[in-house]
């Protein structure tokens, strides 16, 4: 990030950030769902937490980017499991709600794709 201070405009750092950031999202997210399987639940919090704020940082940038929308939304689901789990059902409710929104818009951008990259719904 300091360097894209004072290079604003070179796209080579840019793309490496945004890879690096991809990278340590996709840590946090990895070790979320490890310590979910695991029962700790507290912990999976906290990690996918993380990861959730870098990837929504990524995917604000790159709005029209339909995978990473998809991926968002998979991660915000997962925190709404782990939240579910932890009791905290307000918490869950407004991660549940923000990834169906985000399904809503993938289908009306593509109303054609009959798919659920989830799986069976209610996942």
């Amino acid at each position: 990030e300091h360097l894209l201070k004072t290079e604003p405009d070179n796209t080579n750092w840019k793309n490496d950030l945004k890879m690096l950031n991809a990278k340590l999202s996709d840590a946090c997210l990895e070790y979320c769902k490890l310590t979910m399987n695991e029962g700790n639940f507290a912990e999976a919090e906290q990690s996918g937490t993380l990861g959730l704020i870098i990837l929504q940082g990524l995917a604000e940038a790159d709005p029209l980017n339909s995978g990473l929308q998809q991926v968002l939304s998979i991660n915000l689901n997962m925190l709404g499991e782990v939240t579910k789990a932890l009791g905290k059902l307000s918490d869950a409710e407004g991660y549940f709600i923000k990834s169906a929104v985000i399904w809503e818009n993938l289908y009306k951008a593509n109303p054609g794709n009959r798919e659920c990259p989830l799986g069976e719904p209610g996942m």
